[in-house]
């Protein structure tokens, strides 16, 4: 049996640093005739081709190639390095006649850094061997992708650029397309200006990003089509930005000043990652075009980036005009000719049961819900009856009640938190308009096992709150039986008095409530008990109470005094999470801190998390996170005996199925749960 020889890679001393930009085409080719890499000729074939690219890469030319197939009909290789398409494109074609063999090029694009990556190391076998260097060489191991989100945006001409911006109402952007027509140039030399665009809807934002950049790209203002949106929700990855801004020479950087993802262990440094972008906007500020997203009447946003960046950059903003009632009919008109919808009657009846004035981002937000419905109704109605799988709830305003909704399960919870902003709202619409009504009471009981979010949402809760208006701030008051109950007669009044003081304004949540029964009548934790009805009486329009506990201890605790029962409105049940919510849990835990599952670390995680559910206090999300934990340790001691120079970034960042490891549970769940 004949078995393929690895070509032997002599190793050079290290080259001379490369461009610190790069850019990526992938190349195809059609070969003439069929190459089977499994004969003997094709093999030899492969062999050349692997000695001719390590060549290719070791030339010091500036650009570096990875050949990932080569087979049957078909070539295909990615070149890396800098310059217009025509250099990159050119090279491209002096390597491919370098190989010496019969084919016709049949396609080229500009790729992305990601796509790269997952081409360089993936797992799938290549019929050549490439440069043993060549994540290095092609600067993949900078910065993690983790941090970034990129894309390639297609060239724009100019009249389509104003044509947008024309059609949204986007004034400055129609002056833009001017100044861009007026100041052609022949090739890449820098940027005069850079921009904020002011827009809180993520698809507008995007759409007008892309012309913008797809027509400085049309007329060589930008040398790359590469779009990297800077995503960092690890506080270890903000150095990084630094890497990312050098890798983007000629090409653009994204960054939305004061929106960050739902990670509270991140949240604090949000400040520092906006400083470090600014700083490296103002580094490279004549290499990588920056555009700063801001939120639609974002006015924070905008000073922190007018006092950071005043005198340091030149800045443009976009922001869309309200559009009169006329023009906002045109508009949807136009909307709707383009999915050739003949009937616009009940399009313009919507918009005229609305405002007298709309934002283009807020009648594309009209129209698409209505093309849903026109889809169901007029196009396929065989689904007319089917609803959505999702009901609205009230509207909810602010960050925090954004956090809550993107957190896993806990649909319920989620209910009532909504309920009691929309029927709080209501209150406050009676009161503007003269109807009087008694406060009700606002208090909350929360039960559930343990590591079930209950402290989470409470805190999520003082901010949704805040936002809305129900309370003055949104700083949770945490307490515990120690904080409340005294060791003297006399002392745990005050105690608690002074608990509801510091809650003033906000809530005040107690843990473990259920604590505070003690085992003989008249005791100090019946003092704090009876202190606390008084309290939650005397203080209903200023402090929220949130009890929490577990369930059928919390029983015991709400028949201790009759009239906390009446004072206490809304009762939320936080139940154990299933297993496909545990998942999703872990692997948004997993996500958070950069890495990935291979796929038998994926079925080993649902298996032990299956059996988990099963025993009794398992701990629902602090058993998640302690696997998670437990299984990063593992890996770093997988790792320790390994030399850091034969670690490459996929190993460094894979949790695989042996760092899992099943903890000891207790007994088996019993399913008759006791409840009120």
């Amino acid at each position: 049996m004949e078995t393929k020889t690895r070509i032997s890679i002599t190793k050079h001393s290290k080259r001379e640093k490369r461009g610190d930009h790069m850019r990526y085409f992938e190349f195809s080719i059609k070969l003439k005739s069929i190459i089977d890499v499994c004969s003997k000729e094709g093999k030899k074939v492969c062999d050349d081709v692997s000695a001719k690219c390590i060549d290719y890469c070791n030339e010091q030319n500036g650009f570096s190639v990875y050949i990932n197939s080569l087979n049957k009909d078909t070539c295909k290789f990615v070149l890396s390095g800098n310059g217009y398409d025509d250099e990159i494109i050119s090279e491209g074609e002096r390597f491919w006649k370098s190989l010496e063999i019969d084919g016709e090029m049949s396609e080229h694009n500009e790729i992305s850094a990601d796509k790269v990556k997952k081409i360089v190391y993936s797992r799938s076998r290549t019929e050549v061997y490439n440069h043993d260097d060549i994540g290095e060489y092609m600067q993949l191991e900078s910065f993690s992708l983790s941090c970034c989100e990129e894309r390639i945006v297609a060239p724009i001409s100019i009249a389509e650029l104003r044509g947008v911006a024309e059609r949204r109402n986007i004034s400055e952007l129609i002056k833009e397309a001017d100044r861009i027509e007026q100041c052609h140039t022949e090739k890449f030399i820098g940027h005069p200006v850079h921009y904020i665009i002011q827009d809180s809807n993520d698809q507008s934002f995007e759409n007008v990003a892309d012309v913008l950049i797809g027509c400085l790209f049309n007329s060589r203002r930008l040398e790359s089509q590469r779009v990297m949106t800077i995503n960092i929700v690890n506080r270890y990855h903000i150095g990084e930005v630094e890497y990312m801004y050098e890798n983007m020479y000629g090409g653009t950087m994204i960054f939305s000043v004061g929106q960050i993802k739902n990670n509270s262990s991140f949240a604090n440094s949000n400040d520092e990652l906006t400083e470090f972008v600014f700083q490296n906007a103002i580094k490279y500020k004549n290499k990588v075009l920056t555009i700063f997203r801001i939120g639609r009447h974002d006015t924070t946003a905008a000073n922190k980036v007018a006092a950071a960046l005043n005198d340091k950059l030149s800045l443009i903003t976009f922001e869309e005009s309200l559009m009169s009632r006329e023009k906002s009919r045109e508009y949807v008109c136009k909307l709707a000719d383009e999915r050739e919808i003949p009937d616009k009657s009940e399009l313009l009846n919507r918009l005229n049961s609305g405002s007298d004035k709309y934002y283009a981002s807020d009648i594309d937000q009209i129209f698409n819900d209505y093309y849903s419905e026109y889809l169901r109704s007029k196009v396929y109605p065989a689904y007319f009856n089917i609803s959505k799988t999702e009901k609205r709830e009230p509207s909810v305003e602010g960050r925090a009640s954004e956090d809550l909704n993107k957190m896993i399960g806990l649909e319920g919870v989620k209910k009532v938190i909504y309920k009691t902003v929309a029927f709080f709202k209501l209150l406050d619409m009676y009161k503007e308009r003269g109807l009087y009504m008694n406060m009700p009471a606002r208090s909350m009981i929360f039960t559930g096992n343990p590591g079930t979010a209950k402290t989470t949402v409470a805190r999520l809760a003082a901010k949704i709150f805040k936002d809305n208006g129900l309370i003055e701030n949104g700083k949770i008051v945490e307490v515990g039986r120690a904080d409340l109950v005294a060791m003297y007669v006399g002392q745990t009044a005050p105690k608690v008095k002074e608990a509801f003081r510091r809650a003033k304004g906000s809530i005040l949540f107690i843990d473990e409530a259920y604590s505070l029964v003690d085992d003989r009548d008249g005791l100090y934790g019946d003092e704090a008990i009876n202190t606390i009805v008084q309290e939650m009486e005397n203080r209903r329009e200023e402090t929220i109470v949130v009890f929490a506990g577990y369930p059928d201890k919390m029983e015991e605790f709400m028949k201790k005094n009759p009239g906390l029962r009446s004072r206490i409105a809304f009762h939320v049940d936080f139940p154990d999470y299933n297993e496909d919510e545990l998942y999703k849990i872990l692997c948004l835990m997993v996500e958070e801190k950069s890495m990935r599952l291979s796929e038998e670390a994926e079925e080993k995680v649902k298996n032990i998390l299956a059996k988990a559910i099963k025993c009794e206090d398992f701990g629902n999300g602090r058993f998640v996170r302690n696997l998670v934990e437990q299984a990063i340790m593992s890996l770093a001691e997988r790792l320790s005996l390994k030399s850091s120079n034969m670690i490459s970034d996929y190993e460094l960042t894979t949790l695989i199925a042996d760092d899992f490891v099943m903890p000891e549970l207790g007994e088996l769940k019993n399913t008759n749960r006791i409840g009120f």
